[in-house]
């Protein structure tokens, strides 16, 4: 099988970040996001993963590099696509929904700020009961339980939702 070097496709690629939650670390550099699979397989228990995406960067044909890498490792990947562009209860809860529906070990979300919002609050939200609306609070941590594992991989430059 060859090895995917999607820099040429990802203006962002030469300074690429794959953060996993659980671990708490940045990877960057030159393809980087070739080490997608492993990284996931690293995190997942169960062989299956969620890639999360909006549908420009589905049209620029990137979450297919991203799956078969992921594959490659030995995972099992199902998408999600309908992201809202700028994250809003409603499309939050739809993501929420199917993520609770699966049986994901990670989430990898591969797009802007948007994407990285839905990834994380449907991976916080997978292992944490009630709605999403209710965890929203400025003065206290109401999430009870440690998120699902996930990955960012941005797209773009400027919202730093990768690392917050």
């Amino acid at each position: 099988m060859q090895s995917y070097d999607i820099s040429k496709y990802l203006p962002m690629a030469a300074e690429s970040y794959i953060l996993p939650a659980s671990k708490s670390h940045c990877v960057y550099g030159v393809g980087v996001v070739n080490r997608v699979g492993t990284e996931a397989k690293g995190l997942c228990k169960d062989g299956s993963a969620l890639l999360v995406s909006d549908t420009g960067v589905y049209e620029a044909d990137l979450p297919n590099t991203v799956r078969a890498l992921l594959e490659k490792a030995g995972l099992e990947v199902e998408t999600y696509s309908e992201i809202a562009s700028e994250p809003s209860l409603e499309s939050v809860r739809k993501v929420v929904d199917f993520v609770r529906q699966g049986q994901f070990g990670v989430i990898i979300g591969l797009g802007g700020g948007s994407v990285m919002d839905h990834t994380k609050a449907s991976a916080v939200m997978a292992t944490n009961e009630g709605d999403v609306g209710n965890y929203l609070s400025l003065t206290e941590d109401r999430v009870k339980n440690a998120s699902l594992p996930f990955i960012l991989i941005p797209t773009t430059a400027g919202s730093g939702s990768e690392v917050s």
